[in-house]
């Protein structure tokens, strides 16, 4: 009883072991400029589940992509569309993409927003980009975190 215990733990391990290396090895393989471009021509489609779906993936794979053309369509998501749970998913696919447009964005517009959840979260994000690029500027962001 005692030997057929380890046999399946050791089995385990070895199952686990391949799949972690199969993973791995599959990541190396992706194209991720392709990926790149597909995930942009999906936030323009117009489709609200491939845009959903599209962002998402921004958000999981964003250290590895280039979608810098993608912040003017997920900054009209942003602002026009109806949903707020897809507000929020395009306002942190927006922070993902670490583009100094689009927190430029989130900065000017976060003023006007009405959701206070929203609102706040944009703040965070902000707060964050400020103090990877530039330390100097957090007392400004706690200041219009203040105001609002």
């Amino acid at each position: 009883m005692r030997i057929s215990r380890i046999n399946v733990v050791t089995l385990a391990l070895t199952v686990l072991f391949i799949l972690s290396s199969i993973v791995d090895a599959h990541a190396r393989k992706v194209n991720w400029e392709a990926f790149s471009v597909n995930l942009v021509k999906a936030i323009k489609s117009g489709h609200p589940g491939l845009q959903q779906s599209a962002m998402q993936r921004i958000i999981r794979y964003a250290d590895s992509l280039n979608t810098k053309d993608a912040v003017y369509p997920l900054v009209q998501i942003f602002r026009f569309n109806d949903n707020d749970k897809v507000r929020r998913l395009a306002m942190v696919a927006l922070a993902k993409i670490n583009s100094d447009h689009a927190i430029s964005y989130l900065y000017k517009y976060m003023k006007f927003e009405e959701n206070v959840m929203i609102r706040h979260q944009c703040v965070c994000i902000i707060n964050d980009y400020c103090k990877s690029k530039s330390p100097k500027k957090e007392h400004e962001i706690a200041e219009l975190a203040a105001k609002l």
